[in-house]
């Protein structure tokens, strides 16, 4: 963590920015969360909690946080954004419904991942970024779509 929040410190700085109390609050939060999370939930973890962080803050640090290179954004059809980790190789995908707009995670099997990063590394690539997205119909909206069939 102490190296994240110093390439913080200095990416704040290069754009003549300050590294505020709430600022590091975020950035805590940010590292401890596991999975996807959106700037909402964020938002509701942190006041759960007894920080206060005004929304624009958060807003703003996560955009800081995904040009840095520490978060991910993974925009999930034409719904808001979500954010991962972008400091771990192991990720979550999301399966998403086009009926309802329902998103529901799932962690990517190991096998994947290797297939992923051995991909990678024949082609000498280097990956920032990558999402898995499997977009159909949730039970809910596939047994709707059944019975008005009927």
């Amino acid at each position: 963590m102490k190296e994240v929040e110093l390439d913080f410190k200095k990416y704040l700085s290069s754009r003549k920015l300050k590294y505020t109390p709430e600022r590091r609050k975020v950035l805590d939060e940010v590292l401890n969360l596991r999975g996807s999370f959106d700037a909402d939930g964020l938002i509701d973890k942190l006041r759960s909690d007894r920080k206060r962080v005004s929304r624009a803050t958060v807003y703003r640090t996560l955009d800081l946080l995904v040009k840095l290179g520490v978060l991910r954004r993974v925009a999930i059809g034409e719904r808001a954004s979500f954010f991962e980790n972008n400091l771990q190789w192991k990720s979550n995908g999301q399966l998403v419904c086009i009926g309802c707009g329902k998103v529901s995670e799932f962690e990517v099997p190991a096998q994947i991942d290797g297939t992923l990063r051995g991909l990678s590394k024949r082609h000498d690539f280097r990956p920032q970024n990558r999402t898995i997205e499997i977009f159909g119909y949730c039970p809910d909206c596939h047994d709707k779509s059944l019975r008005a069939l009927s």
